[in-house]
């Protein structure tokens, strides 16, 4: 199933790397989201947590093309990065 997210998010890829996030699992205290980075992307993208409450943020994390990497949500939202300036959320599908 993996394969199959990877390879229909690189064929849907639009010039700029463009990361997609899609609901794995969900428990009462948070879900888990699936984030893929295109294939067809020529450089790596960053992912990064933010809690909107506080307004903290983790560490961003480089994900390469092809790299698909699960992040627990709890209270906290995801944005991506292309060059680690501007910050974009990133909307967490299903």
């Amino acid at each position: 199933m993996v394969l199959e997210l990877m390879v229909a998010a690189s064929l849907a890829a639009p010039h700029y790397c463009t990361p997609l996030a899609f609901r794995d699992m969900e428990v009462v205290f948070g879900r888990q989201a699936m984030v893929i980075v295109p294939i067809a992307c020529n450089f790596p993208a960053l992912i990064r947590e933010r809690n909107p409450s506080s307004g903290s943020v983790s560490s961003a994390q480089k994900l390469t093309p092809g790299t698909v990497k699960g992040f627990w949500l709890f209270s906290h939202r995801l944005e991506y990065s292309n060059d680690g300036k501007k910050w974009t959320a990133l909307e967490v599908r299903g």
